[in-house]
């Protein structure tokens, strides 16, 4: 187990897309996420200091999204899945064999408006149970597993506040298991007139010659998060969040 302090975070379709989830590939991979504003959790008015918000219980994660997608090729084989609920769970599995190649990415998180006319301090405990793995079979330099998972907050602005990366790994280093927990600290202060995404991203990639396979996957096996409201300081005008 590993403790970290701070935060960081296409072929043939032929599963299921859900808006949100960021494009193919990249290191920004799974920072494009948008929720409609009556679907976030707003802060009190009247907050207290110390009021904490723990998620996914009592109140459910409402960022849980994910994408699917791969081709067989003519003679291969290729079936990528991914999913993301809002009691906290989620994975993403990409494979590929005989010419097969796929990739999978989920979303999971909460997106916390601040309507009130104070700046609030918080700080943000994250708990990750979860297992990733990759491997490759097969001569070929096309073919490759590969996954990578990170956590980020963003305000509706637009603006990356902090990123972690939590894992990254391609078949190329070699085949990998692995299985455990991660725990990260954080401090964010809610601007007055704006939402704060704070999400767990995961992606999978798949890619395979003749006679060769690989697969990537990222399991999360329970996902808890505590926002701690601590000091409320009045400033100006509102910003404008969308």
């Amino acid at each position: 187990m590993r403790s970290v302090i701070g935060w960081v975070a296409c072929a043939g379709l032929i599963g299921g897309m859900a808006v949100g989830v960021g494009g193919c590939g990249g290191d920004d991979f799974g920072t494009t996420v948008s929720l409609p504003a009556d679907q976030r959790h707003k802060l009190p008015d009247a907050l207290e200091p110390g009021t904490v918000i723990k998620l996914p219980s009592p109140t459910s994660f409402n960022i849980h999204d994910k994408r699917w997608q791969g081709t067989p090729g003519p003679d291969g084989k290729a079936n990528p899945s991914a999913d993301a609920t809002p009691k906290g769970t989620a994975h993403c599995k990409a494979d590929g064999s005989n010419g097969g190649v796929s990739s999978a990415e989920f979303q999971l998180g909460h997106c916390i408006d601040n309507p009130t006319d104070k700046a609030v301090k918080a700080e943000i405990k994250m708990t990750i149970d979860y297992e990733h793995a990759c491997k490759a079979e097969g001569e070929g330099a096309k073919t490759v597993g590969m996954y990578s998972i990170k956590a980020f907050v963003k305000d509706t602005a637009g603006r990356i506040l902090q990123t972690m990366p939590l894992s990254v790994h391609t078949s190329d280093d070699g085949q990998v298991a692995w299985s455990g927990k991660e725990r990260t600290v954080a401090e964010v202060t809610f601007q007055p007139g704006l939402g704060y995404y704070i999400v767990l991203a995961g992606r999978a990639e798949a890619s395979s010659l003749a006679k060769t396979s690989s697969s990537a996957s990222v399991n999360v096996k329970s996902f808890e998060l505590q926002i701690i409201c601590k000091s409320a300081t009045t400033t100006g005008p509102t910003a404008k969040g969308s």
